[in-house]
């Protein structure tokens, strides 16, 4: 605990993207006049079918596999005690285990008004590393159904550490020490992460982004991640949740593990284009298997009915319909992810056509269309997924 403790003492003069924020407008309150307190209560249901078949399934059988999965099921509680502290607290509920689990975790101070670090923010506790704007960009904010292959395999998701982060309108920056958790005892791995991202809405606006707007949106972000020696493994499933896990490399006894992602995402109005690159580099216990990884993704929005994609402070929000008849939005996605080294693995492509429907902020239909090919599989696979995801 020493150690985490000094690292977070060289962390203080940092950079990289905001903790999850507080004005979820799906959240109820409950107010009081005491220190301007307030808590926040909700939660999300994503109930996903999906029928698939070839590569998707590790048994290569030509007959379409359907599944239903209750994909995510998540009460959120958000406290704000003043202008200083706030916490949230994130459980979710697992159907195939019957059994939940803690999601964010944290207590957050930005009482910095009459320092060099006024817009600053210490997060402590349970939270996702600064890594990835698909990766940041909530759930319940996504374009399509599941995250890339490459979001999956390498960004770092919830992890307990201290992350000290700041914004303005156009620049965001956030730099964290984490403890990584494992199930190996004798090792006790840990992780520096901190992410940078730029932005530019034009014309210039006091506002988040509308459809007069354009957007412009660079990331970088990095991770150094000390894993004592412990297991490293890439398994993935090719972007349908229910799906068996068909993409992976070797198990490789790894001392270090140094991550790097570039993020770029261009709106155009309705229209929106977004990529990013992701690049991992292992130092293996045994030096002679040190090796690389790497994975990226290409993806498009347009929305039919005149809307934009929200934007604020480093990441993509919720869509708000522009009538009370709803909005609906074309998707496309070409992602890659190669978890190929020197004596085994395999290579991932999976292209995506989908289709969103958003009746209100609260709920949302949607559909994909997959085809994906693996490197050591004789056989294409192709699925068809659905969702339908309420917010409260």
């Amino acid at each position: 605990m020493y150690r985490f403790t000094l690292t977070m003492a060289l962390l203080l003069p940092a950079f990289g993207s905001l903790a999850d924020n507080f004005s979820d407008s799906a959240y109820s309150t409950l107010s009081s006049d005491k220190n301007d307190s307030s808590t926040q209560i909700g939660g999300v249901l994503m109930l996903d079918y999906a029928l698939f078949d070839g590569n998707y399934r590790n048994d290569t059988s030509d007959k379409y596999e359907f599944d239903t999965e209750l994909r995510r099921a998540r009460i959120d509680v958000k406290h704000k005690l003043n202008k200083a502290w706030k916490g949230k607290l994130q459980i979710s509920f697992d159907e195939q285990d019957n059994s939940s689990e803690i999601g964010d975790a944290y207590i957050q101070f930005s009482g910095f008004d009459q320092t060099s670090l006024k817009k600053a923010k210490i997060t402590i506790g349970q939270m996702k590393e600064p890594f990835g704007l698909e990766n940041l960009t909530s759930s319940k904010a996504s374009t399509f159904l599941e995250r890339s292959m490459a979001s999956n395999a390498f960004a770092p998701s919830r992890n307990k550490g201290m992350m000290l982060s700041s914004s303005n309108r156009n620049f965001t920056w956030a730099l964290g020490a984490y403890d990584i958790d494992t199930e190996n005892e004798l090792s006790d791995p840990y992780s520096i992460t901190g992410r940078m991202t730029w932005s530019a809405i034009l014309p210039d606006s006091k506002s988040h982004l509308t459809v007069d707007n354009q957007l412009f949106h660079l990331g970088l972000a990095a991770s150094w991640r000390n894993l004592d020696g412990d297991e490293f493994e890439i398994n993935e499933r090719a972007e349908i949740h229910s799906a068996d896990k068909v993409i992976s490399s070797g198990e490789i006894d790894t001392d270090q593990v140094n991550l790097l992602g570039l993020e770029a995402a261009w709106v155009n109005g309705s229209l929106s284009l977004q990529t990013e690159y992701m690049h991992t580099h292992l130092a293996a216990v045994d030096s002679s298997e040190d090796t690389n990884f790497n994975g990226y993704y290409l993806q498009s929005s347009y929305f039919l009915t005149g809307e934009s994609r929200n934007y604020n402070k480093g990441v993509f929000s919720k869509v708000k319909p522009l009538s009370d008849l709803g909005a609906w939005e074309l998707t496309a996605r070409y992602s890659v992810l190669d978890a190929q080294e020197a004596s085994e693995g395999n290579i991932g492509q999976t292209s995506t056509l989908g289709l969103n429907y958003y009746y209100d902020e609260n709920l949302r239909l949607m559909a994909n269309l997959l085809h994906s090919e693996v490197s050591d599989s004789e056989d294409d696979g192709n699925g068809l997924a659905f969702r339908l995801q309420y917010v409260f």
